[in-house]
Protein backbone atom coordinates (compact mmCIF):
# COMPACT_ATOMS: atom_id res chain seq x y z
CA UNK A 1 0.00 0.00 0.00
CA UNK A 2 1.39 3.17 -0.70
CA UNK A 3 0.64 6.28 1.60
CA UNK A 4 0.36 9.78 -0.30
CA UNK A 5 1.18 12.95 1.22
CA UNK A 6 -1.75 14.77 1.92
CA UNK A 7 -2.74 18.09 -0.76
CA UNK A 8 -2.03 21.20 0.42
CA UNK A 9 -3.90 24.11 -0.75
CA UNK A 10 -2.87 27.53 -0.43
CA UNK A 11 -4.36 30.81 -1.36
CA UNK A 12 -2.88 33.09 -3.30
CA UNK A 13 -3.98 36.61 -3.94
CA UNK A 14 -3.73 38.11 -7.54
CA UNK A 15 -3.73 42.00 -7.53
CA UNK A 16 -4.49 43.53 -10.77
CA UNK A 17 -1.56 45.52 -12.22
CA UNK A 18 -2.54 49.28 -12.10
CA UNK A 19 -3.28 51.24 -14.86
CA UNK A 20 -0.78 53.13 -16.60
CA UNK A 21 -0.39 56.48 -14.80
CA UNK A 22 -0.92 59.11 -16.89
CA UNK A 23 0.95 61.98 -16.94
CA UNK A 24 -0.75 64.76 -15.10
CA UNK A 25 -0.15 67.53 -17.84
CA UNK A 26 -0.75 65.47 -20.92
CA UNK A 27 -3.40 67.51 -22.72
CA UNK A 28 -7.40 65.29 -22.66
CA UNK A 29 -8.68 67.55 -25.20
CA UNK A 30 -7.73 69.93 -27.73
CA UNK A 31 -10.47 72.56 -28.97
CA UNK A 32 -11.07 72.11 -32.69
CA UNK A 33 -10.65 76.35 -33.51
CA UNK A 34 -7.05 76.13 -31.53
CA UNK A 35 -4.77 77.44 -34.57
CA UNK A 36 -1.10 75.54 -34.77
CA UNK A 37 1.27 78.57 -33.65
CA UNK A 38 3.75 80.09 -31.27
CA UNK A 39 1.66 81.52 -28.00
CA UNK A 40 2.93 84.04 -25.03
CA UNK A 41 1.35 84.16 -21.83
CA UNK A 42 -1.99 86.34 -21.63
CA UNK A 43 -3.08 85.89 -18.35
CA UNK A 44 -3.53 83.47 -15.42
CA UNK A 45 -6.18 82.36 -12.85
CA UNK A 46 -6.71 79.51 -10.80
CA UNK A 47 -8.28 77.32 -13.36
CA UNK A 48 -7.06 78.54 -17.09
CA UNK A 49 -4.38 80.33 -18.28
CA UNK A 50 -4.63 81.80 -21.40
CA UNK A 51 -2.38 82.58 -24.36
CA UNK A 52 -2.61 84.72 -27.32
CA UNK A 53 -0.52 85.50 -30.62
CA UNK A 54 -1.48 88.30 -33.11
CA UNK A 55 -4.65 88.98 -31.64
CA UNK A 56 -5.71 84.71 -31.15
CA UNK A 57 -6.28 83.15 -28.20
CA UNK A 58 -5.56 79.66 -26.52
CA UNK A 59 -6.55 78.60 -23.47
CA UNK A 60 -4.81 75.84 -20.85
CA UNK A 61 -7.41 74.84 -18.70
CA UNK A 62 -8.40 72.33 -15.84
CA UNK A 63 -11.19 69.78 -16.33
CA UNK A 64 -13.57 71.63 -14.01
CA UNK A 65 -13.64 74.56 -17.05
CA UNK A 66 -14.14 71.79 -19.68
CA UNK A 67 -13.73 71.58 -23.20
CA UNK A 68 -14.25 74.60 -25.81
CA UNK A 69 -12.87 75.50 -29.15
CA UNK A 70 -10.18 77.23 -27.98
CA UNK A 71 -9.54 75.01 -24.84
CA UNK A 72 -6.92 72.68 -24.21
CA UNK A 73 -7.69 70.67 -21.15
CA UNK A 74 -5.35 69.53 -18.91
CA UNK A 75 -5.54 66.80 -15.82
CA UNK A 76 -3.52 69.48 -14.33
CA UNK A 77 -2.02 72.89 -15.16
CA UNK A 78 1.27 73.83 -14.76
CA UNK A 79 2.84 75.50 -12.20
CA UNK A 80 4.54 78.07 -14.46
CA UNK A 81 3.89 78.86 -17.98
CA UNK A 82 5.20 81.21 -20.24
CA UNK A 83 4.99 80.12 -23.78
CA UNK A 84 2.64 77.97 -25.40
CA UNK A 85 3.49 75.84 -28.71
CA UNK A 86 0.56 73.95 -30.83
CA UNK A 87 1.03 71.85 -34.00
CA UNK A 88 -0.82 69.51 -35.74
CA UNK A 89 0.25 66.63 -33.24
CA UNK A 90 1.35 67.80 -30.22
CA UNK A 91 1.31 70.44 -27.72
CA UNK A 92 4.66 72.19 -26.27
CA UNK A 93 4.43 74.34 -22.95
CA UNK A 94 8.18 76.37 -22.66
CA UNK A 95 9.64 73.70 -24.62
CA UNK A 96 8.46 70.67 -22.79
CA UNK A 97 6.24 68.50 -25.42
CA UNK A 98 2.84 67.64 -23.46
CA UNK A 99 2.40 65.02 -26.44
CA UNK A 100 -1.18 64.80 -28.26
CA UNK A 101 -4.85 64.13 -27.45
CA UNK A 102 -8.00 63.55 -29.26
CA UNK A 103 -9.89 66.67 -30.95
CA UNK A 104 -12.95 67.98 -29.05
CA UNK A 105 -16.00 69.38 -31.71
CA UNK A 106 -17.23 72.21 -30.61
CA UNK A 107 -19.98 72.63 -33.64
CA UNK A 108 -24.04 72.30 -32.13
CA UNK A 109 -25.90 68.78 -32.80
CA UNK A 110 -28.20 68.99 -35.65
CA UNK A 111 -31.41 67.50 -35.85
CA UNK A 112 -34.64 68.50 -37.19
CA UNK A 113 -36.85 68.77 -33.88
CA UNK A 114 -40.56 68.40 -33.57
CA UNK A 115 -41.84 71.63 -32.59
CA UNK A 116 -43.84 70.90 -29.83
CA UNK A 117 -41.20 69.02 -27.97
CA UNK A 118 -38.56 72.40 -28.89
CA UNK A 119 -40.94 74.33 -27.15
CA UNK A 120 -41.89 72.56 -24.40
CA UNK A 121 -38.02 72.78 -23.47
CA UNK A 122 -37.72 76.03 -23.98
CA UNK A 123 -40.19 77.06 -21.60
CA UNK A 124 -38.48 73.91 -19.06
CA UNK A 125 -35.03 76.25 -19.84
CA UNK A 126 -36.77 79.59 -18.98
CA UNK A 127 -38.17 78.63 -15.69
CA UNK A 128 -35.00 76.96 -14.52
CA UNK A 129 -33.27 80.40 -15.61
CA UNK A 130 -35.81 83.09 -14.13
CA UNK A 131 -35.72 80.88 -10.59
CA UNK A 132 -32.30 79.98 -10.68
CA UNK A 133 -29.83 82.30 -12.18
CA UNK A 134 -27.74 84.97 -10.08
CA UNK A 135 -29.15 88.52 -9.44
CA UNK A 136 -26.37 90.06 -11.21
CA UNK A 137 -26.13 90.01 -14.91
CA UNK A 138 -29.04 90.35 -17.34
CA UNK A 139 -31.69 87.32 -16.58
CA UNK A 140 -33.92 89.93 -15.35
CA UNK A 141 -34.98 90.45 -18.72
CA UNK A 142 -36.49 87.36 -18.59
CA UNK A 143 -39.01 88.78 -15.92
CA UNK A 144 -42.26 90.71 -16.95
CA UNK A 145 -42.54 91.77 -13.47
CA UNK A 146 -42.16 95.11 -12.84
CA UNK A 147 -41.58 94.64 -9.13
CA UNK A 148 -38.99 92.23 -9.65
CA UNK A 149 -36.79 95.10 -11.55
CA UNK A 150 -32.92 95.45 -9.76
CA UNK A 151 -33.40 98.48 -7.06
CA UNK A 152 -29.79 99.30 -6.73
CA UNK A 153 -28.48 101.66 -9.57
CA UNK A 154 -26.02 100.01 -11.47
CA UNK A 155 -28.17 96.83 -12.14
CA UNK A 156 -31.06 98.87 -12.81
CA UNK A 157 -28.70 100.65 -15.76
CA UNK A 158 -27.36 97.53 -16.65
CA UNK A 159 -31.35 95.63 -17.19
CA UNK A 160 -32.29 99.05 -18.90
CA UNK A 161 -29.46 99.26 -21.32
CA UNK A 162 -29.46 95.17 -22.07
CA UNK A 163 -33.40 95.71 -22.49
CA UNK A 164 -32.49 98.43 -25.24
CA UNK A 165 -30.37 96.10 -27.01
CA UNK A 166 -32.44 93.13 -27.00
CA UNK A 167 -35.32 95.63 -28.81
CA UNK A 168 -32.91 96.76 -31.37
CA UNK A 169 -31.66 93.17 -32.00
CA UNK A 170 -35.38 91.76 -32.61
CA UNK A 171 -36.01 94.72 -34.62
CA UNK A 172 -33.18 94.01 -37.26
CA UNK A 173 -31.41 96.99 -36.44
CA UNK A 174 -28.53 94.16 -35.63
CA UNK A 175 -25.33 96.69 -35.49
CA UNK A 176 -26.58 98.83 -33.18
CA UNK A 177 -27.84 96.14 -30.74
CA UNK A 178 -24.49 94.13 -31.15
CA UNK A 179 -22.90 98.27 -29.93
CA UNK A 180 -25.31 98.53 -27.31
CA UNK A 181 -24.75 95.32 -25.64
CA UNK A 182 -21.36 95.26 -26.27
CA UNK A 183 -18.90 95.69 -23.01
CA UNK A 184 -22.07 96.08 -21.04
CA UNK A 185 -21.39 94.89 -17.38
CA UNK A 186 -18.19 93.60 -15.45
CA UNK A 187 -15.69 90.87 -15.24
CA UNK A 188 -13.72 89.08 -17.96
CA UNK A 189 -16.44 88.69 -20.72
CA UNK A 190 -18.88 91.05 -19.59
CA UNK A 191 -22.91 90.30 -19.10
CA UNK A 192 -23.73 91.93 -22.78
CA UNK A 193 -20.75 89.92 -24.60
CA UNK A 194 -21.91 86.92 -22.90
CA UNK A 195 -25.99 87.94 -24.37
CA UNK A 196 -24.61 88.35 -27.40
CA UNK A 197 -22.81 84.97 -27.63
CA UNK A 198 -26.37 83.41 -26.42
CA UNK A 199 -28.55 85.45 -28.96
CA UNK A 200 -26.13 83.80 -31.97
CA UNK A 201 -26.33 80.29 -30.05
CA UNK A 202 -30.37 80.80 -30.55
CA UNK A 203 -30.00 81.96 -34.35
CA UNK A 204 -27.43 78.11 -34.82
CA UNK A 205 -30.32 76.39 -33.34
CA UNK A 206 -32.61 78.16 -35.53
CA UNK A 207 -30.93 77.06 -38.35
CA UNK A 208 -32.74 73.41 -37.10
CA UNK A 209 -36.00 74.74 -38.18
CA UNK A 210 -34.34 75.81 -41.44
CA UNK A 211 -34.05 79.04 -41.17
CA UNK A 212 -31.03 80.73 -42.57
CA UNK A 213 -29.89 84.06 -40.43
CA UNK A 214 -26.49 84.50 -42.35
CA UNK A 215 -26.91 88.47 -42.65
CA UNK A 216 -27.55 88.68 -39.02
CA UNK A 217 -24.62 86.44 -37.91
CA UNK A 218 -22.70 88.43 -40.34
CA UNK A 219 -23.76 91.33 -39.16
CA UNK A 220 -23.06 90.37 -35.10
CA UNK A 221 -19.99 88.95 -36.23
CA UNK A 222 -18.30 92.39 -37.76
CA UNK A 223 -19.97 94.82 -34.72
CA UNK A 224 -18.47 92.28 -32.28
CA UNK A 225 -14.69 92.33 -33.49
CA UNK A 226 -12.24 94.33 -31.56
CA UNK A 227 -13.05 95.05 -28.17
CA UNK A 228 -10.99 92.46 -26.07
CA UNK A 229 -9.05 89.24 -26.39
CA UNK A 230 -11.53 86.88 -24.38
CA UNK A 231 -14.99 88.62 -25.37
CA UNK A 232 -13.92 88.82 -29.27
CA UNK A 233 -12.78 85.45 -28.93
CA UNK A 234 -15.91 83.77 -27.66
CA UNK A 235 -17.89 86.30 -30.22
CA UNK A 236 -16.21 85.14 -32.89
CA UNK A 237 -16.42 81.13 -32.13
CA UNK A 238 -19.99 81.85 -31.45
CA UNK A 239 -20.65 83.51 -34.85
CA UNK A 240 -19.33 80.64 -36.45
CA UNK A 241 -21.47 78.02 -34.59
CA UNK A 242 -19.02 77.00 -32.17
CA UNK A 243 -19.29 76.61 -28.17
CA UNK A 244 -18.33 74.97 -25.34
CA UNK A 245 -19.84 71.83 -23.78
CA UNK A 246 -22.56 72.65 -21.36
CA UNK A 247 -23.64 75.47 -24.43
CA UNK A 248 -23.79 72.63 -27.09
CA UNK A 249 -25.17 70.11 -24.57
CA UNK A 250 -28.34 72.60 -23.63
CA UNK A 251 -28.83 72.67 -27.50
CA UNK A 252 -28.78 68.98 -27.96
CA UNK A 253 -31.30 68.82 -24.86
CA UNK A 254 -33.64 71.54 -26.15
CA UNK A 255 -33.64 69.80 -29.59
CA UNK A 256 -34.64 66.00 -29.21
CA UNK A 257 -34.81 66.19 -24.60
CA UNK A 258 -37.20 66.15 -21.96
CA UNK A 259 -37.93 69.07 -19.71
CA UNK A 260 -36.46 67.39 -16.78
CA UNK A 261 -33.09 66.83 -19.25
CA UNK A 262 -33.03 70.49 -20.05
CA UNK A 263 -33.64 71.82 -16.62
CA UNK A 264 -30.45 69.66 -15.41
CA UNK A 265 -28.02 70.80 -18.76
CA UNK A 266 -29.54 74.37 -17.65
CA UNK A 267 -28.47 74.32 -14.46
CA UNK A 268 -25.05 72.98 -15.81
CA UNK A 269 -24.70 75.70 -17.96
CA UNK A 270 -25.81 78.34 -14.75
CA UNK A 271 -22.38 77.01 -12.77
CA UNK A 272 -20.37 78.59 -15.86
CA UNK A 273 -18.61 81.60 -14.21
CA UNK A 274 -20.10 83.93 -12.26
CA UNK A 275 -23.20 84.70 -14.40
CA UNK A 276 -22.09 83.97 -17.94
CA UNK A 277 -24.05 81.24 -18.21
CA UNK A 278 -26.88 82.54 -16.76
CA UNK A 279 -26.09 85.34 -19.75
CA UNK A 280 -25.98 83.30 -22.55
CA UNK A 281 -28.51 81.56 -21.67
CA UNK A 282 -30.75 84.60 -21.28
CA UNK A 283 -29.47 85.76 -25.01
CA UNK A 284 -30.33 82.40 -26.68
CA UNK A 285 -34.30 82.20 -25.11
CA UNK A 286 -34.62 85.76 -25.71
CA UNK A 287 -33.35 85.38 -29.34
CA UNK A 288 -36.15 82.46 -29.74
CA UNK A 289 -39.17 84.72 -28.27
CA UNK A 290 -38.33 86.90 -30.87
CA UNK A 291 -37.77 84.40 -33.78
CA UNK A 292 -40.31 81.58 -32.33
CA UNK A 293 -43.04 84.66 -31.04
CA UNK A 294 -43.08 85.04 -27.12
CA UNK A 295 -46.17 83.33 -26.62
CA UNK A 296 -45.30 80.17 -27.45
CA UNK A 297 -42.24 79.83 -25.44
CA UNK A 298 -43.00 81.86 -22.73
CA UNK A 299 -42.88 80.20 -19.01
CA UNK A 300 -45.71 81.07 -17.07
Amino acid sequence: MVLRRPLRYTTRVVRAAPPPRRDMSTPILVGDCVHPGRYALHSRFARAVNFSSHGRLVSLVTPAVGPGPLNIVLARLPEAAHRLEVDAHSVSVDGRALGASARYDSTLPKHRPDPAVLRRNLRACELHVRRNAPEIGLAGLLSEDPSAEPLRPFERALIERGRMGAVLLASGDWAAGARTLRGLGVGLTPSGDDFLAGWMLGLHLLKNLRLRPTRELRALRTAARGRGLLSGALLGCAARGRFFEPARTLVRTLLAGTPAGTRHATGTLLEHGASSGADLATGLLICMRARMGKDSIHAR
